[in-house]
């Protein structure tokens, strides 16, 4: 078997796909790609994975050396997500296919939707600046190149399926079609989404809000890591419980900075979520609202939950950020609030005096 000669033409119709994505699709129903379908899939995975998770190193100051086997691993393991899914859709329209008793093998389609995701191959290039030279990732130029980049191959990517699905399916189909792609690509990306939204607003905090609350006046309290004011009538009971980095107390709610678990790859919101589940175990009836402001220099994930707690009502506001590793969360809750909206109120007053002082 001439390898070589296999992987050439595995070459040729990736760059193909690519740079004449026309020609590509009008080929498609004649062609059959086999596996090759599968290693574009797994690899345009890799890729998007491995750009991401520079990004997000670069953005807390890490050197992405020092992640190579976590980078990996996680790389291998959005390239499976991403050819599973792909397999999910392309099965769901060819059975479509089936029952309308209309041509179109599943691995054509298949096909389509995994080469519309090579232009990916390539999105790790720009991110690579940052192996070298780190600093550069809070540089105004290297952000807006960074973003125009992923627009771009977003766009490709979308066009290419767009394009692909129409060359093997009818109209009507390939429309029902897109519609599920972008479902599941939204569903099986979340993560990915999320974590490149937070490093975005890492390198151009601009782009989020300040923390619209008046700050609070009363006593300053300056603990490890961090330093805040708390209104008058509100006590310091640190207990010193694990998790607890400081706990304050008024005659209506508490007050507790935590220490929240995390990774060198993950985002704000990941630090937040782990924050949330602990907290909001026993919930009833529960709500959730979430932003993201900053305050302070601080880029800041601002939850908004509440619900029922053996039968009395609970508001919590939660604001959590990040230096580092170093995830910190001030939990406010209110039991039983005579004015919930002014006890979120208070819980905001107080965040707006928060300083990070050490990692």
């Amino acid at each position: 078997m001439d390898t070589t000669g296999e992987l050439g033409w595995f070459r040729g119709e990736v760059v193909r796909s690519v740079l004449h994505p026309f020609d590509f699709a009008r080929t498609l129903a004649r062609e059959h790609y086999g596996i090759a379908g599968v290693l574009v899939a797994i690899t345009a995975g890799i890729t998007f994975s491995l750009g991401t998770d520079i990004l997000v190193l670069a953005s807390k100051g890490f050197a992405a050396y020092a992640f190579v086997a976590q980078l990996l691993t996680d790389a291998f393991v959005l390239g499976i997500r991403f050819a599973i899914a792909a397999a999910i859709v392309a099965w769901l329209a060819s059975l479509v296919l089936r029952l309308l008793k209309r041509r179109g093998a599943l691995d054509q389609v298949f096909t389509g939707l995994t080469f519309a995701l090579a232009p990916l191959l390539i999105f790790p290039l720009p991110m690579l600046l940052l192996l070298v030279a780190p600093d550069l990732v809070g540089a105004k130029t290297v952000a807006l190149v960074i973003a125009a980049w992923l627009t771009l191959l977003v766009a490709r990517v979308l066009a290419g399926i767009v394009l692909n699905l129409r060359g093997i399916l009818p109209p009507a189909l390939a429309a029902v079609t897109l519609v599920i792609v972008l479902a599941s690509g939204a569903f099986v990306l979340s993560d990915q989404v999320s974590r490149l939204r937070f490093v975005t607003y890492t390198i151009q905090p601009d782009l989020v809000p300040v923390l619209a609350a008046p700050p609070a006046t009363g006593e300053r309290f300056e603990q490890v890591g961090f330093d805040l004011t708390v209104p008058r009538g509100w006590k310091n009971v640190t207990s010193g419980n694990v998790g607890e980095a400081a706990r304050f107390e008024s005659q209506v709610a508490t007050l507790v900075v935590a220490r929240a678990q995390g990774l060198a790859l993950s985002t704000p919101d990941g630090y937040a979520d782990a924050v949330l589940d602990r907290e909001q175990q026993g919930l009833q009836n529960e709500w959730h609202e979430r932003d993201v402001v900053r305050a302070n220099g601080l880029l800041i994930v601002d939850d908004r939950y509440g619900g029922t707690y053996e039968g009395r009502p609970i508001v919590v506001r939660q604001f959590t950020t990040v230096a580092g590793r170093q995830g910190l969360a001030l939990v406010y809750r209110a039991v039983e609030p005579a004015d919930p909206d002014a006890a979120l109120a208070e819980a905001a007053s107080i965040a707006a005096t928060w300083h990070i002082t050490g990692d």
